[in-house]
């Protein structure tokens, strides 16, 4: 039975990491042959940020959203000034702008009567799954939320709410990868859901430049081959 939950967490953790796979290629428009087993696929793109919003054959849908690619993206990444939302709530503001732009539009897709819900991203794409995550859970919507590198996103009364709402949320790290490490704990800054560190055999921290950042872009490649085996 262990083993059986093990291996259905290793698919899910290589499917939602496929899609982030495909919402990156989207930004040039070449997604619309390569989402498998997906009944209908629109395109969001808000300014710099772009996603995807599929209904699967099975019944689930899914929400991927892009990571960053860009200045003007990274520009969102290192704005780490709080926003404060409610009742102590504070979050990263570049990420909360971005969130913000594609909440209405997923609103407007959602029927309620979605099988599952999922949302996922990779680097700043994981930071806005994770606000959007918490935005839609607090209009009474159930998701399932699957992240990897993911900036930290919010305070301390967020990782409180987050565990309050109906969000079941898992952030997928490499060790060695120094972008889930920011924003920094001492500017109030808290890491939520449930962690899954990647930490591959004869892998070992080499303080180089460009290491950290090609440990960051790698986690298609090592998801698959880590949890394809399983």
């Amino acid at each position: 039975m262990k083993r059986r939950r093990r291996k259905k967490k290793a698919c899910l953790l290589s499917e939602m990491i496929e899609f982030c796979e495909q919402v990156r290629k989207g930004k040039d428009g070449k997604y619309h042959s390569v989402i498998p087993n997906s009944d209908i696929l629109t395109p969001m793109t808000h300014g710099n940020d772009f996603g995807i919003f599929t209904h699967l054959k099975d019944g689930r849908t899914v929400i991927a959203i892009s990571g960053a690619d860009d200045l003007d993206d990274w520009m969102d990444n290192i704005n780490a000034l709080f926003i404060e939302l409610k009742k102590g709530v504070s979050v990263h503001k570049g990420f909360y702008e971005s969130a913000m732009k594609f909440l209405d539009q997923i609103l407007s897709f959602l029927t309620g009567d979605e099988k599952e819900l999922y949302i996922t991203g990779h680097s700043k794409g994981g930071a806005i799954a994770k606000l959007l995550a918490y935005l839609l859970a607090r209009k009474g919507v159930k998701i399932n939320c699957v992240v990897y590198g993911a900036p930290r996103v919010g305070n301390r009364r967020l990782k409180e709410a987050i565990n309050f709402l109906p969000i079941y949320l898992t952030q997928v790290r490499n060790w060695q990868d120094p972008v889930w490490k920011l924003p920094l704990l001492l500017m109030g800054y808290k890491t939520v859901g449930h962690i899954k560190y990647l930490r591959a055999k004869g892998w070992y921290f080499i303080p180089l430049p460009g290491i950290g950042i090609k440990v960051h872009l790698d986690y298609h490649k090592n998801i698959r081959r880590l949890y394809e085996s399983e």
